[in-house]
């Protein structure tokens, strides 16, 4: 009688249950908690991460404008040649309509953290 008492209480003792449901815990306070601040500090970081200025301003002549492609936001990309050879490109939401063949400054930055690199419109150089 008493083996099948114990068969019967096979599997249904409480203590497993607060034990599993213990374990989810700890799971998620020391796994999933974890990994979901150190996202929400890198969309952080990424989102406001600071721009530096690098340098003076490089001067350069402006190309036509094209339209962005799909994959990139919606409006106008601006090509520049710098006197120092590199062809950059500048976004057009920050500025009017750019006139190809002219004379332009370009300034460079980087970004503080991720160190990403891209070009702003300053002014004509005429």
């Amino acid at each position: 009688m008493s083996r099948q008492k114990k068969q019967g209480n096979k599997g249904k003792d409480p203590s497993k249950y607060r034990d599993s449901e213990r374990r989810q815990g700890h799971r998620f306070f020391f796994v999933w908690l974890p990994v979901i601040i150190v996202l929400i500090l890198f969309f952080y970081v990424l989102v406001f991460d600071p721009p530096r200025p690098v340098g003076q301003p490089i001067p350069g002549t402006s190309k036509k404008s094209e339209q962005a492609q799909l994959g990139e936001t919606a409006g106008k990309a601006y090509m520049v040649d710098l006197d120092d050879g590199r062809i950059v490109k500048l976004e057009g939401s920050l500025m009017g309509s750019l006139e190809a063949g002219r004379r332009v400054l370009v300034q460079e930055n980087i970004t503080l953290i991720f160190k990403r690199k891209y070009f702003s419109f300053v002014r004509y150089s005429e």
